[in-house]
């Protein structure tokens, strides 16, 4: 797993501040990072295989309470629906159903301290499913601290899966 941290400074262009990759198969995923300093994050999320056949969810400082409200545009094979995000994280990448697909996310996300985050982004898979979402974790205290993610329903998300992560302060 390769992961580091860059200094904020005052800049106009995203530089990273991790970039992980799931070394064996496991429940969850933790991606550590630090955002003091940076306004913007920028994360991006590659499914490594289609075995992840739920969603994959995403939470903030491993918070599984209920502190996310989110919405979602769900594109299912051309079928357009709505679709609410769980109250406990948010919908990251959609489930690949018995297709060989990879799945792909990038969700913007605020990350001033004194305001609950606002997470805006899209998410989809080679199975012709995807999301356009607007969400928010409602903690206007902590600073995000790490991007977590786990599998909805049980299961295991497969090795390989990478994570990166940008700031822009």
């Amino acid at each position: 797993v390769k992961s580091h941290q860059a200094s904020a400074s005052s800049t106009s262009e995203f530089v990273e501040l991790a970039d992980s990759t799931l070394g064996i198969a496991a429940t969850t995923m933790a991606v550590p990072v630090t955002t003091t300093g940076y306004k913007l994050l920028k994360v991006f999320i590659v499914r490594a295989s289609s075995s992840d056949t739920n969603f994959l969810l995403m939470r903030l400082n491993a918070d599984g309470g209920a502190n996310y409200v989110g919405t979602n545009v769900r594109n299912n094979a051309g079928t357009i629906t709505g679709l609410i995000d769980p109250t406990t994280s948010v919908y990251a990448i959609p489930d690949t159903g018995a297709n060989d697909n990879l799945g792909i996310a990038e969700f913007t996300i605020n990350v001033v301290t004194s305001t609950a985050k606002l997470i805006t982004g899209t998410c989809g898979n080679g199975n012709n499913q995807s999301l356009w979402k607007i969400a928010r974790w409602t903690n206007a205290v902590d600073p995000i601290t790490s991007v977590d993610l786990l599998v909805n329903g049980g299961g295991n998300i497969t090795a390989g899966t990478r994570v990166l992560i940008y700031g822009l302060s």
